[in-house]
């Protein structure tokens, strides 16, 4: 939802602009200056620059300085691959266009930098042995012969400026059909469209489609299906250079002397539709705009469903949470790569382009996700060797190698928070990327504190898998994990998840909020405008960080202020429980919390402590701080299991409280406490057949014990029940050896 506040930036952005080319790309509003510091090759060590990753790795960066024609600011790249397979990247700048060979992605090679008008916007494509540059600066279409570009030669481009103005704003190739696409350059300019297989280096004007704005598009030919033989173009556009009534318009562009529109269709809250790509498939298309991310609305890719074209349907705004503007996407088998400014470079799972998943990233600019038209301009998947190439505003080019081969595991059910000691069964998930699992090499493995025990996992088809663990120790803290190699003999490992072994758990006091049971209610702030505790059922609307529900879903807990409007915390609210008995090493404590301090002038400054006491309240030990910044203050339910003995000696006065502090007056928070509990571990006796020694193994130690009674009678290690140790004894033993 585009709120009132990025409505008026967007109308103040605009006027601003009025005299440019471009009016309504709001680009050269960009606010940080030119990087004028030293890129970074693979040969030079060390990483450069503060940059953060994850799946994507770095082998070189090229600053604009480096790339020549004295340049100030980066914008469009595409990459070419010549009959040798050498690989080239073709990055644009506000001053012309920058060849470099990155067939080594590590050390790359600037080969020559052509000028060409000066413009915030440049656009480059490939067709064949050629390239296809544009401009808001003017010129028509700069025409690149790369034939000879193996030996560094590219010559000066041939310039055609035929079809009308010679300003453009973007350029597409229909590769398939050898039809080069002029987007925009001009008020309400569409699509222009070239033929270049006739004379590469002299395209053929031969039709045009004026009825609405394009600022970029995509055009494939259908070779099967229901449209094939149909040449089709997926238009960003709008009126009002792209501003008014923005959409995605699908066009029939197969006679090119009279382009038609299909159909158009307008997405909810479209502020202006700059961008998008079809998934592998075609049936969808993933749109980015350019002006609805601000004020509460994140990063998003419209996701369209475009297999049936005549009847378009909009599936969700999706997003990651960041708060970047989006640009460029680009789709590559499963991925979706998207050069999202502050955010840099995206990478999106979309092999359910309904439920994507962002799966990787770089960071070209880490100071902050700002909703600003700094960082990454554009990005390039699609050379054959893998490597990927990004175009930043103020950094120039990055030639990156995706690392997307990994294995991720997830529970199928939520982590359980005791385990038994015996045959306890755990499903779980193994997600492919790129590679698949080596289903015969799954495992998982526990520590009771003597040590990880792996065991295999079995499939249970597709994605699943089951494991019955080894037998632990009870009582216990435990902690789990999941690993697996894929079939490239990689192994990965999950993260390692904390859990307590206990045969049973059973509740010695336990409340729900639901009737008083004794919590004391105490500190400064003490009315329900300033925050005091108090037990209800949640009514806020969560605009301020305020539970709109309980956790356990028994219809009430305790929380601070609740009430309509802001009651939250002003001064020190405290809650604490009635005494419980605690006697025993192995008792824990449960508890769901919320917290949230992220609204206001001065969000992320203040905390919720919970203390426990064994002396009734005398005296109060810390168990956790939750804030000021961390990712449990920002509201949400969340639960926590402790053991008592880890923070007091266990008493039958043991108290637990939740204390709320606001340090600054302006400071917005909101607290709130649901299903405390107070369970202890039992554990079951269990008997091993073979263990002679109470270890519950059945090992080295209890075959020597048992050798060593050898021939003896009525020995308390006789194991068959004849009354001597024999044979039969030493059959049942490495019958139950513990692998």
């Amino acid at each position: 939802m585009i709120k009132p506040a990025l409505t008026i930036t967007t109308v103040l952005l605009l006027t601003a602009l009025s005299a440019l080319g471009h009016e309504n790309d709001p680009k050269a509003q960009g606010s940080d200056p030119p990087y004028e510091g030293p890129g970074w090759r693979e040969g030079d060590g060390a990483l450069a620059g503060d940059f953060t990753s994850e799946g994507i790795q770095l082998r070189s960066w090229l600053t604009l300085g480096e790339l020549g024609g004295n340049s100030s600011a980066g914008n469009d790249c595409w990459g070419y691959v010549s009959p040798s397979g050498s690989e080239y990247a073709l990055m644009c700048t506000n001053r012309g266009t920058a060849f470099v060979d990155v067939t080594d992605p590590g050390d790359p090679d600037i080969l020559v930098f052509h000028d060409g008008p000066s413009s915030t916007w440049r656009d480059i494509k490939v067709y064949g042995e050629y390239a296809y540059a544009v401009s808001e600066g003017g010129n028509g279409i700069q025409c690149f012969d790369l034939r000879n570009i193996d030996s560094g030669s590219v010559p000066p481009p041939n310039e055609v400026t035929t079809g009308g103005t010679s300003s453009t704003h973007n350029v597409a190739i229909n590769t398939e059909s050898g039809y080069l696409y002029r987007c925009g350059g001009g008020s309400n300019i569409g699509l222009r469209i070239y033929d270049l297989k006739t004379d590469p280096m002299n395209p053929t004007f031969v039709g045009e489609w004026l009825d609405r704005y394009v600022h970029d598009v995509q055009v494939v030919t259908y070779t099967e299906g229901p449209y094939a033989g149909m040449e089709v173009a997926f238009c960003c556009a709008g009126f009002n250079n792209g501003s008014t009534e923005t959409a995605l318009d699908i066009v029939d562009v197969t006679d090119k002397s009279n382009p038609s529109l299909i159909r158009r269709l307008q997405y909810p809250n479209g502020a202006y539709s700059h961008q998008g790509w079809l998934t592998p498939d075609r049936k969808y298309f993933l749109l980015g705009d350019e002006l609805d991310e601000g004020g509460d609305t994140p990063t998003s890719i419209i996701v369209i469903k475009v297999e049936n074209i005549y009847s378009p349907t909009f599936i969700e705004s999706w997003t990651n949470d960041n708060t970047a503007i989006t640009h460029n996407i680009y789709t590559l088998g499963d991925f979706a790569y998207m050069a999202n400014y502050t955010s840099g470079l995206r990478v999106f799972d979309i092999r359910d382009p309904e439920n994507m998943e962002e799966v990787g990233f770089f960071d070209t600019r880490v100071s902050d996700d700002s909703v600003s038209f700094d960082g990454l301009w554009s990005c390039y998947p699609y050379l054959p060797s893998g490597t990927i190439l990004g175009s930043d505003i103020q950094r120039g080019l990055f030639v990156w190698t995706p690392d997307l081969a990994r294995l991720s595991f997830d529970l199928v059910d939520d982590l359980p928070r005791t385990i038994s000691s015996v045959d306890q069964t755990i499903d779980f998930l193994i997600d492919s990327l790129v590679v698949p699992v080596d289903s015969q090499q799954v495992f998982a493995s526990v520590d009771d504190g003597t040590g990880w025990k792996q065991v295999t996992a079995v499939p249970l088809g597709g994605d699943l898998y089951r494991a019955v663990l080894p037998r632990v120790n009870c009582p216990a803290n435990a902690q789990l994990r999941f690993s697996a190699v894929n079939q490239a003999g990689t192994l990965f490992e999950s993260d390692v998840y904390d859990t307590i072994v206990a045969d049973d758990f059973p509740s010695v006091f336990s409340d729900d909020a639901e009737t008083d049971q004794g919590w004391v209610v105490s500190g400064s702030a003490q009315t329900v405008p300033a925050g005091r505790w108090q037990r209800g059922t949640p009514f806020g609307t969560g605009i301020w960080g305020d539970p709109t529900s309980d956790f356990d879903g028994s219809g009430r807990c305790y929380l601070t202020g609740n009430g309509e409007g802001v009651l939250e915390v002003d001064g020190e609210a405290i809650l604490t429980s009635p005494p419980f008995n605690a006697i025993g090493n192995e008792t824990y404590i449960s508890y769901a919390s919320w917290f949230a301090n992220d609204f206001g002038p001065w969000p992320k400054q203040d905390s919720m402590y919970i203390e426990i006491s064994s002396d009734d309240g005398s005296n109060w030990t810390l168990i956790e701080q939750v804030g000021p910044d961390d990712d449990r203050s920002s509201g949400g339910w969340f639960l926590s299991t402790v053991r008592v003995a880890d923070f007091v000696t266990p008493t039958e006065q043991v108290r637990i409280r939740f204390r709320v502090l606001d340090t600054l007056a302006d400071s917005v928070l909101e607290a709130a406490v649901d299903r405390v509990a107070v369970e202890t571990v039992l554990c079951d006796d269990v008997v091993v057949v073979g263990d002679l020694n109470g270890d519950l193994l059945v090992d080295g130690a209890d075959l020597a014990a048992l050798l060593s009674a050898w021939g003896e009678v009525d020995s308390p290690l006789d194991l068959d029940g004849d009354g001597t140790i024999t044979g039969g004894d030493l059959s049942i033993l490495l019958g139950n050896w513990s692998l």
